[in-house]
């Protein structure tokens, strides 16, 4: 997709979205909100700019309505069905005594099957416990993200008190399904008609499009959401909600669930990982009823580029930083120059990309140890049972056993990376990122803005020459280099400041 179709891909999004009336059932079509120009993304956008004959266009225009047909009478059956077997959606279930009221709601995710009930969360680490030591409570709802968690997991991490905590259910009772499905059937059949009535090819193909993605479970899981949020702020009656900020439709159907119960109640989005040079639907507004109160950021270069963004202007965007930020440049081991860790996003084809790269490279360069470090909503294991090339790796190619990045770091010298918030922590912590390039896609570099320090590969040869100059240089011409970005890194992520969050409370 080129940079001229993907902003022409936006504006007709966008205007599908906002077309009135601006409903849930229509912002829940995931679909429409264009997140960024991450190839992930972009896969399910490619059908609108194909450019068939007419009569194979009006063949595959009948295919895609019926389509849409099939999808809504298996995906009505597949959910209503699960409806039925599910174990309850008791969103605070007992024995534990939760509080009459909370301070805070929180959204967050469940992404690994290893957290415990005593383990920090992984976007908002110990954010209840710096709340409750001010005397204030909060909520952590957790979507639940590991597949075939069972009922004694999630209860296991279930808490009451201050700090509560629970894992919402991933299905809703017969009667709340119906009503999302019918909810789903009536945007599908609205954007359909508006493709009949749309002016340019684009605008139709977009709205046809969108009529068969309201109709899939992704957009009966962001009215679930809905839900869920509904009943736990008329539940708990929370002062604030705090949800991670990253354009999806279900974050706006929060805001718009929890104003549904008290008009009052602050909506807070949490820009918590990278932005990318054509970040989109974290933005753009889709209204007041739909927009957070205000957005904090993980850092002073994310918040200057959120401050400037046109659809958000007036929105107060301030700094809070992230847990996540290492405290300053690891020692580095003293074998560190050979190994380069490899670092991709919890995305199953960017793990196939880079390790591919990586597998291609420890052949090419026998002296190097790869090290290959799973996103925790991504096991190795899984992985290699779906890819039997990662069953047996090279000698100089292993996976990371290491809980903390930190220990990762301090033992490499270069990482390889696309689209992970990784990279910034690795410049922290000293290590120099190497950006593989793919061809024929609009660059995914998180560290756009940086200048120096980074290297971009395209080849294996590339990567060797890299690693051949580095080794070459004296450490202080390498400390001299990896100074500036250090800086700039130390911008863009900065230790959490808990008073920010709190005094959104309090004022």
């Amino acid at each position: 997709m080129t940079e001229a179709e993907y902003f022409a891909l936006t504006a007709a999004c966008d205007a599908l979205l906002c077309a009135p009336p601006v409903t849930p059932e229509r912002v829940a079509v995931p679909w429409l909100h264009v997140l960024s120009e991450h190839p992930n993304n972009l896969s399910q956008y490619k059908w609108v700019f194909d450019r068939p004959g007419l009569p194979a266009k009006a063949r595959r225009n009948l295919r895609h309505s019926l389509g849409i047909a099939r999808t809504l009478a298996s995906g009505i059956a597949r959910t209503l069905a699960r409806s039925l077997w599910s174990p309850g959606n008791n969103l605070a279930p007992g024995p534990v005594q939760f509080p009459a009221q909370v301070d805070m709601l929180i959204i967050s995710h469940l992404v690994s099957a290893q957290a415990g009930p005593e383990s920090t969360d992984f976007y908002y680490g110990r954010l209840p416990e710096e709340l409750a030591s001010r005397g204030l409570s909060s909520l952590v709802a957790l979507q639940d993200h590991v597949p075939n968690a069972d009922r004694s997991f999630r209860e296991r991490l279930t808490r009451g008190g201050v700090m509560s905590r629970v894992v919402l259910p991933r299905w809703s009772t017969w009667n709340q399904e119906r009503r999302m499905v019918r909810g789903a059937r009536r945007v599908a059949s609205v954007l359909l008609k508006e493709s009949l009535a749309a002016q340019t090819p684009l605008q139709r193909a977009v709205a046809l499009e969108a009529a068969h993605h309201a109709a899939t479970g992704s957009t009966i899981a962001s009215l679930r959401l809905h839900e869920a949020v509904k009943r736990l702020c008329a539940r708990f009656r929370p002062r604030a909600l705090m949800v991670t900020w990253e354009g999806h439709a279900w974050e706006r159907l929060a805001f718009h669930a929890a104003r549904s119960v008290d008009p009052a109640v602050r909506c807070i989005g949490y820009q918590h990982t990278i932005l990318f040079p054509r970040s989109h639907a974290l933005k753009r507004s889709l209204g007041e009823g739909y927009d957070p109160d205000v957005i904090l950021t993980v850092g002073d270069v994310t918040r200057d580029v959120l401050r400037t963004a046109e659809g958000l202007r007036g929105m107060p965007v301030i700094t809070y930083g992230s847990h996540r930020r290492v405290a300053a440049a690891v020692q580095r081991a003293s074998d560190a120059s050979t190994r380069c860790l490899v670092i991709p996003e919890g995305i199953e084809s960017e793990c196939l990309a880079l390790f591919d790269f990586a597998l291609s490279a420890a052949v090419h360069m026998p002296d190097m140890q790869f090290v290959l470090r799973m996103h925790p909503v991504l096991p190795f294991d899984g992985l290699a049972r779906r890819h039997p090339r990662f069953r047996a790796l090279p000698a100089n190619v292993r996976v990371s056993n290491h809980a903390d990045i930190t220990t990762d770091f301090a033992q490499c010298d270069w990482a390889l990376y696309r689209g992970s918030s990784a990279a910034v922590h690795a410049v922290l912590a000293g290590v120099r990122p190497m950006y593989v390039e793919r061809p024929g896609e609009l660059p995914i570099d998180p560290l756009f803005a940086l200048d120096g320090w980074r290297r971009h590969v395209a080849t294996v040869e590339a990567l060797a020459a890299v690693v051949a100059v580095d080794r070459a240089a004296t450490s202080e011409d390498r400390r001299r280099e990896w100074e500036p970005a250090r800086a700039f890194c130390g911008r863009y992520v900065v230790p959490p400041n808990p008073e920010v969050v709190c005094g959104l409370l309090t004022d």
